[in-house]
């Protein structure tokens, strides 16, 4: 990884304090291994989980209920333990009404029972929202949608091995899953629904009751801007060469 301020290298510099961060990534150029810049200053919340569940960028810290960090891809990573596990990220952590991205690494313990892995911008009851979920209905299946009733799926990747998930949307434009910086499915959708919304999940479903993640996840990006191709898969490669984004 290496970070630039205008023409200046500081990827020896310490930025330290969440102030500092906020003030200068939105001018931090981050470059994955084949020089390909990741849009940072589009990152609003990330949450590594390799040891607790706070917010690197921001503010907007986790509250964990039965998660364990133990060894996981590179480093620890959130484990949750299929029955009771889930992390709940604070009111209204999606706030952009035009364009939103989600990134991730997760592996599920088994292929044949569904986990919802991600659940934001619900309020409990209202539907459409956004989710990314693991084998509904047909094993190693991985599925997701943002703020749309058709959900995008992808069938044959093994959700028991590593996968690093992106899921972008654009609203009354495209919205498209990514699956280790590969496209695997998009297709259209409307508006973008808005709602208050505390009901923002990581490991289970909307309600925070059911369909509990059985398996590990983390370096979670929330991002206010849909990532191209070209990002998706720098993303992809930073993380997946055992970096975290911040």
């Amino acid at each position: 990884m290496s970070f630039k301020l205008g023409n200046t290298d500081i990827n020896k510099m310490f930025l330290g304090g969440t102030e500092i961060k906020k003030a200068y990534l939105g001018s931090v150029l981050v470059y994955d291994k084949t020089g390909t810049p990741i849009p940072i200053g589009n990152l609003i919340h990330y949450y590594k989980l390799n040891a607790d569940s706070n917010d690197s960028v921001g503010s907007s810290d986790g509250t964990d209920t039965n998660i364990t960090y133990t060894s996981g891809k590179t480093g620890n990573a959130a484990t949750f333990n299929g029955s009771s596990s889930n992390i709940l990220l604070p009111a209204n952590v999606l706030t952009s009404n035009t364009e939103v991205s989600v990134s991730f690494f997760v592996k599920a313990n088994t292929s044949t029972a569904e986990y919802r892995v991600l659940a934001l911008n619900n309020n409990g009851s209202t539907r459409p929202y956004t989710l990314v979920r693991l084998n509904a209905s047909v094993d190693d299946r991985i599925g997701g949608r943002v703020w749309s009733s058709t959900e995008l799926t992808d069938v044959g990747d093994l959700t028991t091995s590593w996968r690093h998930i992106i899921l972008t949307g654009i609203e009354a434009s495209d919205q498209v899953l990514y699956v280790d910086g590969v496209q695997v499915a998009t297709n259209t959708i409307g508006n973008f629904a808005q709602v208050t919304s505390n009901n923002n999940y990581l490991g289970c479903a909307r309600t925070g009751g059911s369909q509990f993640l059985n398996g590990q996840m983390y370096g979670v990006g929330l991002w206010d801007t849909a990532l191209t191709a070209e990002e998706a898969l720098a993303v992809f490669n930073e993380q997946d060469g055992g970096n975290h984004l911040i």
